[in-house]
């Protein structure tokens, strides 16, 4: 019994002098995958984009759905095109806020008044309504070009709801905000 209880000392005591290994690997962390298994996830994805992409046409084209204003046989290329039009329309139905103003495209002068609450007769109003319109258009023109130069990606809802999103990116936003 002695002897097992010395055996056993020597152990703690060997593992106290020991280096703790955890510590290494924490602060080194997971190394990252190799370039072929990223090709193979990479091509995993696309061939399940390019699964649901089609399941979504064939879908439009027995008209069993109609999506984004697109009836009948529709190519691959015109439905990107008409889903990337479908996102810019949704964008441009969104409000514009600066300096605590907000404005949405195709409001009137006197609507904008009406909802910021400006006499709508100043001058002043009316600077502010050019000057957010202008800053909304231009924001709205470089969101436009993002969203044509983006990526229609497809995600499934659930087992019978495919959805097609745009994937992009914009940068130089003069708008403090855009919101829905």
């Amino acid at each position: 019994m002695k002897q097992q209880f010395l055996h056993e000392h020597h152990n703690r005591q060997e593992k106290a002098s020991k280096p703790d290994y955890r510590k290494e690997m924490i602060e080194r962390g997971r190394s990252e995958p190799s370039t072929a298994t990223s090709r193979l996830i990479a091509k995993a994805l696309a061939k399940r984009e390019a699964e649901l992409e089609s399941e979504l046409l064939a879908a439009i084209g027995e008209g069993r759905l109609s999506m984004a204003g697109m009836t009948g046989k529709v190519g691959k290329v015109e439905a990107r095109i008409c889903f990337k039009k479908d996102t810019i329309q949704q964008w441009r139905k969104r409000r514009f806020f600066h300096c605590g103003r907000v404005l949405k495209l195709g409001w009137p002068l006197e609507h904008f008044a009406k909802i910021n609450v400006l006499p709508p007769v100043e001058q002043s109003t009316k600077q502010a309504f050019d000057a957010l319109k202008g800053m909304a258009e231009r924001d709205m023109e470089k969101i436009s070009t993002a969203i044509m130069n983006g990526t229609v990606r497809y995600t499934r809802l659930s087992d019978c709801w495919t959805i097609p999103f745009v994937e992009w990116e914009c940068s130089g936003v003069e708008c403090d905000e855009i919101k829905k």
